[in-house]
């Protein structure tokens, strides 16, 4: 994390609402001239006093397959801050193109169960980019409270593909454009309990639409294959977080109020499709796995009880 948000000197820009996601991308999609360093903007940026309409908590429901209650999803709150993120990646000062981003990975804590009806203040800052494998990545911050009491923080990390830093491991890297996330046959089970076949889902080729529709994500390689084609794919893919949000689904009703969720994208969904959920229940923590119907992984996962 850079020195200016450990000494609480980064400046802080208080939103007056949530970001419109379409300019966003429209901006994103413009092209980038110059080369900048690796350092990301030292601000923050708020949202204050934010109430999610509870309609719009029922669509995003649907669409992940959670029955509504009177508490948000536990991924609700990474919406508020997508917009948000978006918003930095798209600072000029951001060191790279939010479009050329690849999302690896997400971590969060639900620090208890968020109501509904809850008062909620947002913040997203950048964390400082680090080597990795296959290029370097770049984590985005998001924390939220919910009627003045820390709720939940999740860390979104974004590789920027590239040459290998020296000595950050296999220099062999993916090259295709656009992906979400970094392609892998690994098809072991995780480290844990075994893993049993938990749900079946059969993904219509409309999934990226209809998740764009209730999150905002408006990223092309989501929305249709006209869109998807020119950043190198055949068809849509399923946005990376749908996955994380339906394998919760899944597991709603044995979920503890107090958790950590650390997700790991391994390759994307190619829509239509089908994919099965296995999950493993221990005594602390419960394990996961998407997979295709070919047995190869999409998502792995592990909800941790704090």
């Amino acid at each position: 994390m850079p020195d200016s948000f450990a000494t609480g000197t980064a400046r802080h820009v208080d939103l007056p609402g949530p970001p419109a996601m379409l300019p966003r991308y429209l901006r994103a999609a413009l092209p980038r001239f110059g080369s900048r360093p690796d350092r990301v903007p030292e601000i923050v940026l708020r949202l204050h006093g934010f109430r999610p309409d509870p309609r719009e908590v029922a669509r995003y429901a649907e669409v992940v397959g959670e029955a509504p209650g009177d508490r948000l999803p536990p991924l609700y709150p990474h919406l508020l801050g997508f917009g948000l993120q978006l918003r930095l990646m798209t600072d000029p000062a951001f060191p790279f193109p939010a479009l050329g981003l690849v999302h690896v990975a997400n971590e969060l804590t639900v620090a208890g169960p968020l109501p509904l009806d809850g008062s909620l203040d947002v913040e997203v800052h950048a964390g400082a980019v680090r080597p990795h494998p296959h290029g370097r990545v770049v984590d985005l911050v998001t924390s939220v409270r919910c009627n003045g009491r820390p709720a939940w923080t999740g860390t979104s990390t974004y590789l920027r593909r590239g040459r290998p830093a020296v000595g950050s491991g296999n220099p062999s890297a993916p090259t295709e454009p656009g992906v979400e996330e970094v392609p892998s046959d690994a098809a072991a089970e995780p480290e844990g309990p075994p893993l049993h076949l938990s749900a079946r889902r059969r993904l219509g080729a409309d999934l990226g639409r209809r998740y764009a529709a209730v999150s905002g994500d408006l990223n092309p390689i989501h929305l249709s294959a006209l869109t998807a084609r020119p950043l190198g794919f055949p068809r849509a893919i399923a946005h990376g977080m749908w996955t994380a949000a339906a394998v919760l689904g899944c597991l709603q009703g044995r979920l503890p109020d107090v958790f950590t969720y650390t997700v790991q994208f391994r390759r994307p969904i190619t829509l239509p499709a089908t994919v099965d959920v296995h999950t493993g229940l221990g005594a602390r923590e419960i394990v996961a796995q998407v997979r295709g119907r070919d047995g190869r992984v999409h998502l792995d996962a592990v909800v941790a009880k704090l």
